[in-house]
Formats: structure tokens, C-alpha cells, sequence
């Protein structure tokens, strides 16, 4: 999911919809950020599912 902010809207969507996983497990997630000057991060958070 995106979500971007402009000097019209500076309102950010901070929830995405929900997902579901097929099977029971570890799973690991990537949420990515890049601001307005261009830099960008990217983390890899572990889930457990079930």
C-alpha cells in the first residue's frame, strides 16, 4: 500500500488492509519509507502466524 501527503491533503493513510497467510508459520515483512527528498529505508520486521 502507498500513501503519499501534498501541500492539499496532509493526511497520510496509516492502516492497510488486512492480510492473510495460507498456512500457519514465520513469516517476514517489509515495510519500506521514502521521504520527500528521496531517501528511502527499508526494514524486515518477523511475524508469527497461528
Amino acid at each position: 500500500m502507498q500513501s503519499f501527503r501534498t501541500r492539499q491533503n496532509r493526511k497520510l493513510e496509516l492502516t492497510t488492509p488486512p492480510h492473510t497467510y495460507q498456512m500457519p508459520g514465520r513469516y517476514k515483512v517489509a515495510v519500506k519509507l521514502i521521504d520527500i527528498f528521496g531517501n528511502h529505508t527499508m526494514t524486515l520486521v518477523p511475524v508469527s502466524v497461528g
